[in-house]
């Protein structure tokens, strides 16, 4: 055997074995990737899971919440939800399509909401196990 043919079945040994190694790299990297669905809510509005689940009205995010966090109207023109990013309640409009802050920072997380969209109003009921006082866990706003 020629000295350059056994370099070159040396070389090609090992670019088989970097070639595995990195295929079994790439199949561990993908069974780690976090997977995302999508569900379907109410009125159009989604739920995205995942790393970093939220939830969207067409292509507009609320919040980066799951849907529990938010509370769609009947008729789906409007959504309550608690926005991770500003500590606020805050409403979105659909027909706006645009949200607006409804309380400052750390004014607690809503609970359930009684709708009076015929009024345009509806009245926030917020948690009490998270430090809220009784008489301010309800919020009365205006739609």
């Amino acid at each position: 055997m020629y000295r350059w043919q056994a370099d070159f079945d040396h070389g090609e040994h090992l670019m088989q074995r970097l070639t595995l190694l990195l295929l079994i790299t790439f199949a561990a990297a993908c069974t780690q990737l976090p997977v995302s669905t999508t569900r379907t809510l109410e009125h159009g509005y989604v739920e995205i899971t995942g790393a970093s689940p939220e939830v969207r009205y067409k292509n507009i995010t609320l919040c980066h919440c799951q849907a529990d966090d938010v509370f769609i109207s009947p008729t789906g023109l409007f959504a309550i939800y608690l926005s991770r990013e500003t500590g606020a309640v805050t409403v979105f409009s659909r027909t706006a399509q645009q949200s607006r802050r409804l309380t400052t920072a750390g004014a607690g997380r809503p609970a359930r909401v009684d709708w009076n969209e015929d009024g345009r109003a509806a009245m926030i009921h917020f948690r009490t196990d998270m430090g809220v006082p009784p008489e301010q866990s309800r919020l009365w706003i205006a739609l």
